[in-house]
């Protein structure tokens, strides 16, 4: 009903029509499922369209939406235009939008569980997109033509506004910068009338494309006297494309933080093939923050395979791991330029430029750039880029091909192995030092025995200096038995599970015989006789 001719205008919808289209009390769940047509108050009189339940919700209001496909030219009201592609879905101040849920008709209709339940956001307005086999592909393919701009817009939005459990997939930012058109397929969040602070969990980003700027996945972007500073946990960018900077994330002046998130497939034309940062030329506005981060088989067509610091952009990275990223020019891991990143516990390996495997492939710096890196396993190191803790030795992960054995895919296990010369070997003192690794396991213990607790290098901490010791003591005994017994033929969905326990390799969500096993032949490892 009302025409929309660019994202300012559907953003000013968007508020106006929280304010006259509110059905559901303060305070309460807002219920959306794909299958069903009523007014949100609960799953059998559930909202078909997440729009209705979003121009329902006011501060306070939980939205929780079922499995299922959903896309923002789509409600039942008529306040967005089938078709346009600036139709977005607009966050919310205190509003929790949260997917994964089984929804009407289950056994249990608020069963979570974002796998199980996949709930996409979907930017595909036509239903006709072609899978590409590789993500530049997705920056020319037809089908895309007429895909929403952006899947999921975060702007003017404080830490209140959340995203929980989506896969956002199918934004073509294929415009101009000039209307930000031209940017963040995925998700944009920026600064127009505030500051924008949105939290994003536990979000894939799949398939996105950017043109004419950057962040095919997400485009933070603070101008002006503005702040553009997401907050996301456990999301992962995969295959996502930028024909310019950030094929998962482009930041500029934005200094977001990220912790435990996963960047792999990723591609960006001119620089940073899994996320690209730049103060735009002002000193001091661009400085993410990543903790438990990993980087794999991202590229570029330019410098900066993993990562690129451009124009004064300083990132702060704590135990992230870079691995099997490429660039056709410099850096295959992280290229810098006029910017000075502060890495501490990382591990760069086998990120490859045009220069080979060498040190300079996995950091390289550029006209001044001065990164400060201190206990990181870089390989080729040669001591050049100064720091205390360094060295070039083989991490040894538990398995960087995967079982597809093709290096920088989604099944890569960039654990460590026993013997690693990265476990017990990282900084204490890290003030962005994290509490858990990316499994959940405790980050600062004694994964080497030797009576010191000292946090490893790399986005995965060592837990077992002998498999099945679920307690850290450094001893397989009855206390490790008895965890192991309560999880004991139980799998993910189960009320008993502990992923701990899941200790065959390569892990396969069940605790059963193979697990078992391992749990035997350490046995007793550890207990002094």
């Amino acid at each position: 009903m009302f025409g929309k001719t660019n994202l300012k205008t559907s953003v000013i919808i968007a508020v106006f029509l929280v304010g006259i289209h509110c059905t559901i009390a303060a305070g309460g769940t807002i219920y959306v499922d794909v299958t069903r047509n009523g007014n949100g108050s609960s799953w059998a009189n559930a909202y078909r369209y997440l729009q209705d339940a979003l121009a329902a919700a006011t501060d306070g209001n939980d939205i929780w939406v079922a499995a299922g496909i959903y896309k923002p030219d789509q409600d039942e009201a008529g306040y967005v235009t089938p078709g346009d592609r600036f139709a977005t879905f607009q966050l919310i101040n205190g509003v929790i939008i949260k997917g994964g849920y089984a929804g009407y008709g289950e056994p249990d209709p608020d069963k979570r569980d974002i796998e199980t339940y996949e709930t996409i956001l979907s930017g595909d307005l036509n239903g006709n997109d072609v899978d590409v086999d590789d993500p530049c592909d997705l920056l020319a393919e037809p089908t895309r033509s007429e895909n929403s701009y952006h899947v999921v817009t975060g702007s003017d939005v404080d830490e209140t506004a959340v995203l929980h459990g989506f896969t956002v997939t199918a934004g073509n930012a294929n415009g101009s910068f000039a209307d930000y058109t031209g940017a963040g397929g995925g998700m944009l969040n920026y600064v127009n009338y505030n500051d924008c602070k949105p939290t994003v969990t536990e979000c894939t980003f799949i398939c996105n494309s950017a043109l004419e700027l950057g962040g095919g996945g997400m485009f933070n972007y603070g101008h002006g006297d503005g702040e553009c500073n997401p907050i996301l946990t456990d999301c992962t960018f995969i295959g996502n494309a930028s024909a310019m900077v950030g094929g998962g994330i482009c930041n500029w002046e934005s200094s977001p933080v990220l912790a435990d998130c996963t960047f792999t497939g990723n591609f960006a034309q001119f620089m940073g093939g899994g996320m690209g940062n730049s103060s735009f030329g002002t000193p001091g506005r661009t400085n993410p923050t990543l903790m438990n981060c990993i980087f794999t088989g991202n590229s570029t067509a330019g410098g900066g395979g993993g990562m690129c610091n451009w124009e004064f952009s300083s990132p702060t990275l704590a135990n992230c791991s870079f691995s099997a990223n490429s660039a056709a020019n410099e850096g295959g891991g992280i290229y810098n330029e006029l910017s000075d990143p502060t890495l501490t516990n990382c591990i760069l390996w086998h990120n490859t430029d045009a220069g080979g495997t060498d040190e300079s492939a996995q950091i390289h710096n550029y006209a001044s750039s001065t990164p400060v890196i201190n206990n990181t396993c870089i390989q080729g190191w040669t001591g050049a880029l100064g720091g205390t803790g360094n060295h070039g030795d083989d991490p040894l992960f538990v398995d960087a091909n995967g079982a597809d054995d093709i290096p920088g895919t989604v099944d890569d296990n960039l654990r460590l192995m026993e013997g690693s010369p990265c476990i017990d070997a990282g900084s204490n003192n890290e003030p962005n030092l994290p509490e858990m690794d990316m499994d959940g396991h405790a980050r600062i213990i004694d994964g080497d025995c030797n009576d010191t607790d000292i946090v490893d290098m790399g986005a995965y901490e060592f837990n077992y200096a002998y498999m099945g010791d679920f307690d850290y003591n450094c001893e397989v005994d009855f206390s490790d038995f008895a965890m192991f017994a309560l999880a004991w033929l139980t799998q993910p969905a189960d009320a008993e599970w502990n992923r701990f326990c899941d200790i065959s390799l390569p892990a396969d969500n069940s605790i059963d015989w193979r697990d078992l096993d391992v749990f035997a032949d350490n046995w007793l490892a550890g207990v002094s006789n």
